[in-house]
């Protein structure tokens, strides 16, 4: 007799493969946008493949994080209802749905090429040993987190053909270190002394470090970024260069209003950020105008 999951067990599946986080995976479309070939029909059905893989992938990761993270789960605030800690779901259930996840992923992206296949691998092996590990290393595990990031837009590019540039991925790896360590600075705002019982590596970080670390990684990106743009390398035409150039203004800005909302403790997730502040979002949109007009310029 063939035994159905219930809505509610349905439902606690789902939420626990965090589709609010896939946003992140957006980032394998990059470097199509940044060459200005998104319209390429040609791309989209491997960005599609790319991005799907992408998120089963990091799905996998995120149930397996909360396998071994369910004691300290349980007994924080937000993280208490988790599926998983909440018992919505049991641990054999978790189990199954993280194998099956990271299963089709790897199918996915071997329809899409080896080279996405191989990448889709590294990313897996870094995130499991974070899951395992190295999340328990003070400094490695925000080096680490950081890392998924411009692992991602790696994942879009050899899906799609298209070579990346050093300084782009240098921009997308220190803005990634730079929105780490505010997360960071955040959940250390948020559960004070108890942060260590959450996040061992937390109790190692004082606010002044992680403060450090994003100055660091912000102003790496910020003189990369102007490099990449007022040095020409993004585009050889005057007209489209000057709004490359332009588009510095909204990125600062939405790198301050960030810092402002982390000094706020309301970064401790920054997709809700992304998703749900109205001004990152306009922002956001006023930064890809400016380079979306350079690109039709170009």
């Amino acid at each position: 007799m063939t035994q159905t999951i219930s809505a509610p067990v349905s439902s606690a599946m789902i939420r626990q493969l965090r589709p609010r986080q896939w946003i992140k995976n957006a980032l394998v479309v990059a470097p199509v946008a940044a060459a200005g070939e998104i319209t390429d029909a040609d791309h989209w059905l491997p960005l599609l493949g790319a991005f799907v893989a992408m998120s089963l992938a990091a799905s996998s990761t995120y149930v397996v994080n909360d396998l071994n993270d369910l004691d300290e789960d349980r007994r924080h605030p937000v993280k208490s209802l988790r599926p998983l800690a909440s018992g919505a779901i049991t641990t054999s259930t978790g189990t199954a749905l993280a194998i099956g996840t990271v299963a089709t992923s790897l199918g996915i992206a071997a329809l899409v090429g080896w080279p996405t296949l191989c990448a889709v691998i590294v990313y897996l092996a870094i995130t499991y040993s974070y899951s395992y590990l190295l999340k328990h290393v003070p400094v490695v595990e925000l080096v680490v987190v950081a890392i998924g990031f411009p692992l991602r837009t790696v994942v879009g590019g050899l899906a799609t053909e298209i070579p990346l540039t050093t300084n782009f991925l240098l921009v997308v790896a220190f803005g990634a270190l730079f929105v780490v360590a505010a997360k960071r600075s955040a959940e250390l705002l948020e559960l004070g002394e108890e942060a260590a019982g959450h996040r061992s590596a937390l109790a190692t970080y004082s606010p002044g470090y992680l403060r450090l670390v994003q100055s660091i990684a912000l102003s790496v990106m910020l003189v990369v970024y102007g490099l990449w743009t007022f040095g020409g390398e993004v585009s050889s035409s005057a007209d489209s260069i000057v709004w490359f150039q332009l588009s510095m203004i909204p990125l600062v800005v939405a790198v301050l209003r960030y810092a402002w909302l982390v000094d706020r403790g309301l970064a401790g997730a920054p997709e809700e950020v992304f998703l749900r502040d109205r001004a990152m979002i306009l922002i956001a949109v006023v930064w890809m105008a400016c380079y979306g007009t350079g690109i039709g310029l170009g």
